[in-house]
């Protein structure tokens, strides 16, 4: 992790050096507005593609930013692995280059947050639709602190008329510590990679995109206080575990998603199709009441399928631009339990685990679909004077486990409505948003073949997050300074956000959160 860590940081030195010296000798001293990011894929709809090739389709200007950033939350209406109580701070860079028929884009972004009120989990990211959870009997933990570095690069280019190339990848690592007993360690590395490729037919163009992505999370866990053990929950889904005693405990999460999407687009419309299949296994370093990678436990498995569908209408003219998204995807994801047992080796004092049967026990299923629709009123091009944006989805998911045989399953409507608007003001200009959301339950029913500690502090609390009705607002603030000299602008934001459930076992509980931010258009 070290070692991973430092090329962060060098590559980080570099990436913002370049930004910098292109910013001061770029030969266009005018600001590109900071809604170009908003407008780009709108007037190059050909980008929510997300096919790395169509980079070299769209109207790319050099253009780059710098934000640095605090993020604060607090509340308790959240689901029963998360803290009451998180505190963020971060800082990204993001910059476009054009050469010829080449566009190269990259960003950089690093983050450092601490989380108090932690309950029971041990893991970094405890919500990843993963039913072989890692906890502990311990509740409101001291805090936990996170690290977490991300680079990520795309390019694309023309190499002819009707073809069109490009790549994306992206690197993510993170380190998260506990600072209370059972000490969890977990470090994460996420790595993607996407090559694409785009066609021009007459009236029609035809893209295709392969990707591949790996997750890897290991977690050490140590008690400092001498002469002090631990129960660890090594769960299963919908309330089922196994139970392991010890000081120390080492557990390894890899996870292998391949897939590839198709893109249709004629006139105004884009259609695009995909289909990815995922493998996650979980294994553990244990040997009676000791951490060891010498015996290794791989006791569970989970097999995922996601297939998704989508059309983009975008329809514009000088002064008005209006896009109609639809979008549907599901997922299935089936896991499997491998039964081992700790034997001895007859030829030398070792011990192994050995496998005598695997079981599908475990189905998950998520269904989405939405629509959305936005309007946004230009002043010019790459001016925009106020933007509506509306969203209405319908989520659904089911969990089954066969036996014991237990089931869980619910559907939300949740619906968006976001405004902003600009206000130019000589040579500044100040921006100010409103949201407001609405999260309405649907259908939810639950049936669990067990009562334990499991259920009663994590999958019923759980549940009844899930299934709350709530409301949200939001509000957001944006100055933008434009000096006049004609050096590069810089920009004040802050944005906050409330929730509140309206219905349940969190009926009047709620939470806040603040974002802060500082930046600097390149």
């Amino acid at each position: 992790m070290n070692r991973n860590t430092s090329v962060v940081k060098i590559s980080l030195i570099f990436f913002l050096m370049s930004m910098l010296h292109g910013g001061v000798v770029a030969q266009m001293k005018t600001l590109l507005e900071e809604e170009y990011y908003t407008l780009l894929p709108l007037h190059s709809p050909v980008l929510q593609t997300k096919n790395p090739a169509a980079l070299a389709l769209a109207r790319i200007y050099k253009h780059g930013n710098v934000q640095l950033g605090y993020a604060y939350t607090n509340g308790n209406f959240k689901p029963s692995l998360n803290g009451s109580n998180k505190r963020k701070y971060y800082l990204n860079a993001d910059q476009f280059f054009v050469l010829n028929k080449s566009v190269f884009r990259g960003s950089f972004t690093y983050a450092n947050e601490k989380e108090k009120g932690i309950h029971y989990s041990n893991m970094a990211d405890p919500y990843r639709h993963l039913p072989y959870l890692f906890v502990d009997s311990v509740a409101a933990k001291d805090h936990a602190v996170r690290e977490t570095y991300m680079l990520q690069s795309e390019w694309a280019s023309r190499i002819s008329d009707k073809i069109s190339i490009g790549a994306a990848i992206n690197y993510k690592a993170g380190l998260a510590a506990q600072a209370h007993d059972p000490r969890a360690q977990n470090t994460i590395a996420r790595f993607n990679v996407k090559p694409g490729l785009m066609l021009k037919l007459n009236r029609i163009q035809l893209g295709g995109d392969m990707f591949y992505r790996y997750y890897n999370q290991e977690i050490d866990l140590i008690t400092v206080k001498t002469n002090s053990v631990h129960t660890i929950y090594s769960l299963t889904g919908l309330g089922t575990f196994s139970t392991h005693t010890a000081a120390t405990f080492s557990r390894l999460y890899k996870k292998h998603i391949w897939g590839g999407h198709l893109q249709l687009l004629a006139a105004n419309n884009i259609f695009t199709g995909g289909a990815s299949a995922s493998i996650e296994t979980v294994k553990d370093g244990r040997k009676e009441s000791g951490a060891t990678w010498s015996a290794i436990k791989s006791g569970s498995r989970l097999k995922g399928y996601t297939y998704h569908i989508g059309d983009v209408l975008t329809l514009q003219n000088e002064q008005r631009i209006h896009q109609i998204r639809l979008q549907g995807k599901i997922r299935q994801a089936i896991g499997t339990e491998i039964l081992q047992t700790l034997e001895a080796s007859e030829k030398n004092d070792t011990y192994n685990w050995l496998t005598y049967s695997e079981q599908d026990k475990y189905e998950y299923i998520n269904y989405r679909a939405a629509l959305s629709y936005q309007m946004v009123r230009l002043q010019s091009h790459n001016k925009m004077q106020y933007q509506w944006y509306f969203k209405t989805e319908l989520n659904g998911i089911e969990e089954n486990y066969y036996i014991p045989n237990s089931q869980l399953s619910f559907s939300n409507l949740i619906t968006t409505v976001n405004y902003r608007r600009i206000f130019n003001m000589g040579h500044d200009k100040m921006e100010l948003g409103a949201s407001f959301l609405c999260n309405k339950n649907l259908t939810k029913e639950i049936n669990l073949a067990s009562d334990n500690v499991i259920t009663q502090n994590i999958i019923y609390p759980d549940y009844q997050y899930n299934v709350s009705d709530f409301w949200g607002a939001g509000f957001g603030f944006c100055y933008f300074l434009q000096p006049a000299s004609g050096k590069m602008p810089t920009y004040l934001k802050c944005d906050y956000s409330y929730r509140r459930s309206a219905s349940g076992y969190f009926k009047g509980q709620g939470n806040s959160g603040i974002n802060l931010g500082v930046g600097l258009v390149l």
